[in-house]
This record gives structure tokens, sequence and C-alpha cells, in this order.
């Protein structure tokens, strides 16, 4: 993620097109926005249009702007999106969806920086970064003659890719938390706590639907928690990892020796049924010793919390 905030970086200082590739619920359009705001864009306006949402005449309309009378229904002029976003920046979402037929078009905007409305003759010079995402590889759409490979070239000047959630676990914590602070302030919910062992689970889950998939974990669990403790039972992938728990543990490289024997700790706790004999039995340790432990750790996460708030 580092390495990503920093080609973000780059990426932003110059004018280039940009295609950003990732897995659904990754973040895309949260670096298309980076990449704006670090731009020298920054103060003109960022425009978004999803292209698989529309149909192909209605996103040619949304996309570069109609004369009054184009078409049945045009009661009156409208301005287009790349019109739109002079001067800022335009994010094409799920550009992989966009259709055949209006390839050329968007094909020559690029090229020529110029639009011309549906219905119109007079050509308008843009002046509009582009900026796209998409969930599926365009190299494959190429061949399967789906995307022309001209306007692929066009658009991925600079890609950048998103990790995944599960290439990143030291990361599901963190934005837990976050996302924890951010839905007890918005539904007005008494303050709500992770457990050590409802950590655990997030850890072993492997997140298909990414960060949305783990932002709408939260918010279920704020929601419908019974106490101020939220624990593994309040999450909805805790009735299917049972077995796992039992399987590898995966802790981060970097990790402070802390971290990772708090890491081995609690699932092996959550595996035992939270039975601390059986967690000193198998781990080699005394009962003490696993009170102790637990205690801190209960202890340090409340102390972080704390501190957040103040």
């Amino acid at each position: 993620m580092l390495r990503l905030a920093a080609t973000i970086a780059r990426v932003a200082a110059s004018d280039a097109t940009v295609l950003i590739r990732g897995e659904t619920g990754t973040g895309k359009e949260l670096v298309a926005h980076a990449v704006h705001e670090l731009s020298r864009r920054h103060d003109g306006p960022f425009v978004a249009l999803n292209c698989a949402a529309l149909s192909t005449s209605l996103l040619e309309s949304e996309l570069f702007g109609h004369e009054k009378g184009a078409f049945t229904g045009a009661s009156h002029e409208r301005i287009g999106h790349f019109e739109l976003a002079d001067g800022g920046t335009l994010l094409l979402d799920d550009i992989a969806q966009f259709p055949v037929a209006l390839q050329p078009k968007l094909l020559r905007a690029i090229q020529e920086r110029e639009i011309i409305p549906i219905g119109g003759h007079e050509r308008t010079k843009i002046d509009t970064r582009l900026v796209t995402t998409t969930n599926v590889d365009l190299q494959e759409e190429m061949i399967a003659g789906r995307f022309r490979d001209d306007l692929y070239y066009r658009l991925c000047v600079v890609e950048v890719v998103v990790p995944p959630l599960r290439d990143r676990p030291g990361d599901i914590a963190l934005l837990a938390r976050h996302f924890l602070q951010m839905y007890v302030c918005r539904h007005g919910t008494e303050p709500r706590r992770l457990t050590q062992e409802a950590v655990a689970v997030l850890y072993d889950y492997n997140w298909p639907g990414n960060v949305r998939e783990l932002q709408n974990t939260i918010e279920r669990a704020v929601l419908l928690s019974t106490s101020t403790d939220i624990r593994p039972q309040d999450l909805p992938m805790y009735e299917h990892a049972g077995p796992d728990l039992m399987g590898p543990i995966r802790v981060s490289i970097g990790s402070t020796w802390r971290e990772a024997e708090q890491t081995v700790l609690i699932r092996t706790y959550e595996a035992c049924g939270r039975n601390k004999t059986t967690t000193a039995r198998m781990l080699g340790l005394s009962l003490r010793t696993i009170r102790k432990k637990l205690n801190s750790y209960e202890e340090a996460d409340c102390g972080a919390k704390d501190t957040s708030i103040r």
C-alpha cells in the first residue's frame, strides 16, 4: 500500500491517462480521487460516470452531450461529462463495459482533445484528464474482440494496480476500527469495541468482496450487536469460520514479535472455544501466562480506543 501511495503521487503530477485495475471492492474510485486531489487539477471538477449502468445511446449523450432536437425527447441542449470535467478529471468507471460501437468516438476524443455533441457540427475543445477503472483484464477483452487495442494503449499510459484485501491482511484491523468509529458516529449508537476474538475471525476470512465487504460487515455488526463488545458471533462469517480456525495462521512480514505472538495466541484461544486451560496446554504455556497475556491485549485495545477518542 505504501508503494501504491508513492505510485499515485508520481502519476498525479502528470496529465497522463491512468488505468486503475483491481478487484471489486478494493477502492479503485478512492485511488482515482487521490490522483485528482494530488494533481494540479485539484481545484477543478471531479466527474464520475459508470459505463456499465447506461445503454449505448444514453452513455453517448451523457459523455459527449447533445444538441436540442438531436433525437426524440431531446427537448433542450445537454452538456456532456467531458465538458463538465473541463479543467479537472473525468473518471470512467468499469471501462471494460464501454460499448464497442462508441469506442472509436472515445478514442478520437482522447487523441484530438475535442468532442462533437450528438446532433452537432461544431467541435468543442476540452482540457480534461481521463482516469478509468476496471475489474477485468482488458487484454483478454481485446483478444475476445470486445475492446479495441488502440483505445487500450491510449487509456493505459500508466496502470495502477490496487491489491485485494487478502494480500494485505495487516490492514484488516486498522480498517475495521476505522469503519467501526465511522458507523458508530453515523448511526448514533453507543461506542463499540472489537474484541480480539472478533479481530481473529476477520483476519481468518478471505474477503472476496474486499474492503467494501469489510465495511458492510462492520456496519452490520454495529447495528445488530447487543452489547458494546463486537464478538465473533456478531460477524456474518463466524458461522462458517469454525474449521478454518484450526488451519494455518498468517502473520504479516514486518509484524513485531508482540503482534505475531498475539495473533497466534488469540487464534488458538478462539479455536479452543475460548477455553484458557486448553489454550495453555496447546501452546505449552501456563494458565497464568495465558490469562496475563489476554488481559494485556484487552487493556492495550481499550487504551488505543481511549487515545483515539481524545
